[in-house]
């Protein structure tokens, strides 16, 4: 067979989701940031269809072959193709995710294959370490590929794989989801306004609203929670912060009874770090799969767009959480 074509809707038994994502007739849709596909071809070029996207923010697509990063691509009108050339004709993994997902549902709609026997191959197979990370821009990577000098946002400035969680996932070898949205928090978001808070879009398949996530569909071993930059932005106290933290964490237990839950503070300043520390203190006295990681904070030279750090400080802290997670988790 010299090609081969096929909607995502027809091949769901061939692809590995990536992070929160919904399969349906339209094909497969996400919106969160490192999100997308992993899927086994064999293939001299593929080519990836997008179907409709509204939105006035881009987002941005990173397209992996064999588990390297390839090149990244925009998504501004939907409808575009992802062409993949020089795949070589043999088996070769090609992964798709948002790099970006601060704009709207980007749905992945058909792909096809060109090459002598072109086909379809088994699907990839999940990593056996699965994390978690819930957070904020911090967790989005917002900031991490702009400089001081930005102070507006720009959605080319944000990319979750130089940020702190997707690098502790390789640094790992670990299968990550990265459940966050930018400027939220606990209880309030960075403008003090309720906003879509962490326990809230816990709960959702896509975050942009819809239905209720099953939770049992993917069980993470560790779950990482990086949150309290937005809600001290947002004028919460310490007393309403430590009662909104502790019933999240009630939350992610019920979700996930036997993971580990590690909370981190840190990355901006150290307002709450007393509180988590305390709070995680009080609660591992019967639970003791949770933890406090308090994060190596930014240097001067670290500063990224907008107050947020720049890739060279995810990478220092990304060492930080995987050695943490080596010592007390996987040891």
């Amino acid at each position: 067979m010299m090609y081969y074509c096929a909607r995502l809707s027809e091949i769901g038994r061939h692809i590995l989701p990536v992070g929160r994502s919904v399969l349906d007739e339209r094909g497969l849709s996400t919106d969160w940031s490192g999100a997308g596909f992993s899927v086994n071809v064999k293939a001299d070029r593929a080519v990836i269809g997008l179907g409709g996207y509204d939105s006035e923010t881009p987002s941005y697509l990173r397209i992996y072959i064999g588990g390297r990063p390839a090149f990244k691509q925009a998504v501004s009108t939907g409808n575009e193709k992802i062409v993949i050339e020089d795949l070589g004709g043999g088996e070769s993994e090609i992964t798709v995710i948002l790099s970006s997902g601060h704009g709207g549902v980007v749905t992945f709609s058909e792909i096809e294959l060109y090459g002598e026997n072109a086909a379809l191959c088994g699907p990839p197979k999940e990593k056996p370490l699965k994390i978690e990370y819930i957070g904020d821009s911090l967790t989005c990577g917002y900031g991490a590929l702009g400089g001081p000098h930005h102070r507006t946002y720009f959605a080319y400035e944000e990319d979750v794989t130089m940020a702190y969680a997707f690098m502790t996932s390789e640094l790992l070898g670990a299968s990550g989801r990265y459940t966050c949205i930018s400027g939220q928090g606990i209880i309030k978001n960075c403008n003090g306004e309720t906003g879509t808070p962490m326990p809230l879009f816990f709960r959702r398949t896509l975050k942009s609203g819809g239905e209720d996530y099953d939770h049992s569909s993917w069980v993470p071993d560790i779950v990482v929670v990086t949150a309290g930059t937005n809600d001290n932005s947002g004028g919460v106290s310490k007393p309403e912060f430590d009662l909104g933290c502790r019933a999240f964490n009630s939350q992610i237990r019920a979700a996930y009874p036997s993971a580990h839950i590690i909370w981190d503070y840190g990355i901006c300043n150290d307002v709450y770090c007393d509180t988590l520390e305390n709070m995680v203190k009080d609660i591992s006295a019967s639970d003791e799969r949770v933890r406090y990681l308090r994060a190596v904070p930014m240097r001067s030279d670290e500063f990224g767009s907008n107050g947020h750090p720049d890739h060279h400080y995810h990478r220092r802290f990304a060492e930080q959480l995987a050695d943490y997670i080596r010592e007390t988790i996987l040891k």
